[in-house]
């Protein structure tokens, strides 16, 4: 009779994303736009040989100097939108990725919009090209700032500042990490550095913080994906337009035979 016990030795893994809103910036505010450049007629923004592809998530941003009073009407800077490619000097705007895709566009007023852009990756929750496969488990995750982050008012010098928050997760927005305010301590500056997930959390009292009692709370703090996952993060309040983040995870995974 053949054995259905077996033994399997398997080697953990560590992907890298760099999550660079700095170098976002710097494509993206070079392709500026006025209220002249926005059709109420037709809702759409012309922007000449623009970078943008159809469903690519944006966030309205200002020209460094502009201040924060100049705006694109109904595209404020605390709303996601996404791109409707209309040709490759022309855009709309859409408020789903679904409606993107169907062509709804979402209604555009000129009014006072002076040197603004439209920042892609920058707001609302993202899934980044790091897929953890069906079944992994992730035994931790840890992050790297840097370079400091800024959300889009500060980083002019005016508004709110550090009103930005971000979450990291797997299987949910919110499983690595839950929101913290960008302006928490130096969660986000440059040079800080610290473990997202694997990190047992103490008891009030070190009697009971015994090695089973450790090992109890690291593998509470472990994820095991549900299905073939990106790793996300979600960007709140305000977008952020400055910064640069390296996430590191480290997994076991789940689809060996």
């Amino acid at each position: 009779m053949s054995k259905v016990n077996k033994v399997r030795y398997l080697d953990k893994k560590v992907a890298k994303l760099t999550i660079d809103f700095s170098a976002q910036r710097a494509i993206d505010s070079a392709y500026t736009f006025d209220a002249a450049n926005i059709s109420e007629a037709a809702d759409t923004i012309t922007i000449v040989g623009h970078p943008y592809k159809l469903g690519d998530q944006v966030a309205a941003v200002l020209t460094a100097g502009t201040g924060v009073t100049a705006t694109v009407p109904n595209a404020t800077a605390a709303t996601v939108y996404y791109v409707i490619y209309v040709d490759q000097n022309t855009i709309a705007l859409a408020t789903s990725l679904a409606l993107a895709k169907a062509g709804t566009k979402t209604a555009l007023t000129a009014g006072g919009c002076v040197d603004s852009y439209l920042q892609r990756d920058c707001f609302g929750l993202m899934t980044s090209d790091l897929v953890i496969p069906l079944g992994s488990v992730v035994t931790k995750v840890w992050y790297d700032v840097i370079t400091t982050c800024k959300s889009w008012d500060e980083a002019w010098g005016a508004g709110t500042e550090d009103a930005a928050t971000m979450s990291f997760g797997i299987n949910s927005a919110v499983d690595v990490k839950a929101a913290s305010a960008i302006s928490s301590g130096t969660l986000f500056d440059a040079g800080e550095h610290a473990t997202l997930i694997g990190t047992p959390i103490l008891g009030l009292e070190a009697a009971h913080d015994t090695a089973l009692e450790l090992i109890e709370l690291e593998n509470a703090k472990m994820i095991k994906t549900t299905a073939d996952v990106s790793f996300n993060y979600t960007i709140a309040v305000d977008p952020i337009s400055i910064g640069k983040i390296d996430v590191y995870v480290e997994y076991l995974p789940g689809s060996l035979a």
